[in-house]
C-alpha cells in the first residue's frame, strides 16, 4: 500500500518528513506542498518537481518560496496584492504621483502626461498641465475661454466684444483694422484682465484682435479672431391701405427686427411683410429697427364710421344716419361754394342713431354734408330739388 501521511503530495518512501507537508524533500526551498499543488495548477512538469531541486515553481517574484498564485503579497511589501498599487515592485509607502492607481515604482508614465518616463525631461508636471513633446509644461487655456459679439449700430457706434472665461490672467490684444472707413489702419495695441473686454466706436470694417497672455511667447500662445462690421441700410417702408378701410399692408426692408408701434402697442417682427388691422377713428402707426440711424416710420390714419343720407335728393327733410359708437357729432352742411349754411352739435345713442335736418329753406343746388365725431369723419354731396 502506498501512503502519503501528511497529504503533501509526495509517498512516504520519498518525503523527507511524513508527518510534515511543508517539508521540503529536494531541498530547493519550496514546501512539498507547494511545489505539487503549483504543479498540479500548471501541469508543467518540465518546470516543476517536488523532488528535483533543479525545478521549482516559475513565478515567485519576491522569492519567499510561496508562489506567487497564492501569495498574498508577491512584493513583500507588507502591502497585500488586492491594495497594492505595485503587486510586484517593492513599495511599501505607495507613491502615485498622478493618482492613476498605478505607483510610481511601476508606473510608466508617471506625471500621467502621456510622455513615457523614458522621453520625459520633466517626469514630475502637475497632473492638470498641457505638455510639449519633451513632457514639460507650457501655458495653454481651453478653446473656449474667449468668445467674441459684435454689436452693430450707426457709423461710428458700433463696437466688437470679448468675453473671457479665465479673468485672473493679463491679456494683451494687437488690434488691426483690414478695411474700414476709418482713415487709421494701424494697429493697435491694449492689455486687460477680467472677464469682459470692449472695443467701441468703431466704423464698418474688417478687424482682426490677436489675444497673448502678458510674459508668454506668442509662439507658446496666441489667439485671432477676425470680426467683420456692416452698417445697416435705411429703412424702408412701403404702405398701402386694403380696400375695405381696414387694413395697412406693410412692405419692410432694411432691418433684422422691426418694432411696430400701432397706437402705442409695440409688436416685434422679422417678417418683411406685416398687416396692422386698423380700429374705429384714429389710428397712429411708427415702425423703426431700434437702431436711430436706419431711420422711423411713422403715419395716421383715420377709419370712419359709415354715414348715409336719404333721400338724395331731398327736399324739405334730410335723413342723416351715424354708425359705430359716438355718442355725439358736429353735422356741418356748406355750399358748393364752400359757404357754411348749417352747423350743429347732435347727441346719438345706441338706439337712436339718426339726425334730422329742416332743409325746407335751402335753395336748389348741390350741398357738401359734413359729419364728424371721435371716430367718424365723412363727407357726402346731396342735391337739393
Amino acid at each position: 500500500m502506498i501512503l502519503d501521511s501528511d497529504g503533501d503530495g509526495i509517498f512516504n518512501q520519498f518525503d523527507v518528513n511524513n508527518d510534515n507537508p511543508y517539508s521540503d524533500s529536494d531541498g530547493d526551498g519550496y514546501s512539498d506542498l507547494e511545489e505539487t499543488e503549483d504543479l498540479k495548477r500548471t501541469g508543467r512538469f518540465d518546470l516543476i518537481d517536488p523532488l528535483d531541486s533543479s525545478k521549482y515553481p516559475p513565478l515567485d517574484h519576491d522569492k519567499d518560496y510561496l508562489c506567487d498564485w497564492h501569495d498574498k503579497d508577491d512584493d513583500n511589501d507588507l502591502i497585500e496584492d488586492d491594495v497594492d498599487n505595485c503587486h510586484f515592485e517593492f513599495n511599501p509607502d505607495q507613491s502615485d504621483f498622478d493618482n492613476d492607481g498605478v505607483g510610481d515604482v511601476c508606473d510608466d508614465d508617471i506625471d500621467g502626461d502621456s510622455v513615457l518616463n523614458i522621453y520625459d525631461n520633466c517626469p514630475e508636471t502637475p497632473v492638470e498641465d498641457v505638455v510639449d513633446l519633451d513632457g514639460c509644461s507650457i501655458f495653454y487655456l481651453s478653446a473656449d475661454n474667449f468668445s467674441i459679439s459684435k454689436t452693430e449700430k450707426c457709423a461710428g457706434e458700433n463696437s466688437i466684444t470679448l468675453s473671457v472665461i479665465d479673468g485672473s490672467i493679463e491679456y494683451d490684444v494687437a488690434f488691426k483694422t483690414y478695411e474700414s472707413s476709418s482713415s487709421d489702419k494701424s494697429t493697435r495695441y491694449f492689455s486687460f484682465s477680467g472677464n469682459k473686454f470692449e472695443l467701441e466706436s468703431l466704423s464698418a470694417g474688417t478687424y482682426s484682435l490677436c489675444i497673448t497672455a502678458a510674459g508668454v511667447s506668442s509662439s507658446e500662445f496666441e489667439r485671432c479672431f477676425e470680426v467683420t462690421i456692416t452698417e445697416p441700410d435705411p429703412l424702408s417702408v412701403y404702405a398701402t391701405m386694403s380696400s375695405d378701410l381696414n387694413m395697412v399692408q406693410l412692405n419692410l426692408a432694411g432691418g433684422q427686427v422691426y418694432n411696430v408701434t400701432h397706437n402705442g402697442k409695440t409688436t416685434q417682427t422679422k417678417d418683411a411683410n406685416y398687416s396692422v388691422t386698423l380700429s374705429k377713428g384714429y389710428n397712429k402707426i411708427r415702425v423703426d429697427t431700434g437702431i436711430e440711424c436706419q431711420g422711423v416710420f411713422e403715419h395716421e390714419y383715420f377709419v370712419s364710421n359709415e354715414v348715409r343720407i336719404a333721400p338724395n335728393p331731398f327736399s324739405d327733410q334730410l335723413m342723416i344716419y351715424v354708425s359705430g359708437e359716438d355718442r355725439s357729432v358736429n353735422v356741418e352742411v356748406f355750399t358748393s361754394q364752400g359757404t357754411l349754411v348749417h352747423s350743429e352739435r347732435r347727441d346719438l345713442d345706441p338706439f337712436n342713431r339718426s339726425i334730422s335736418l329742416i332743409t325746407s329753406g335751402y335753395q336748389q343746388g348741390s350741398y357738401i354734408i359734413k359729419v364728424t365725431g371721435e371716430t367718424t369723419n365723412r363727407t357726402i354731396t346731396a342735391i337739393k330739388e
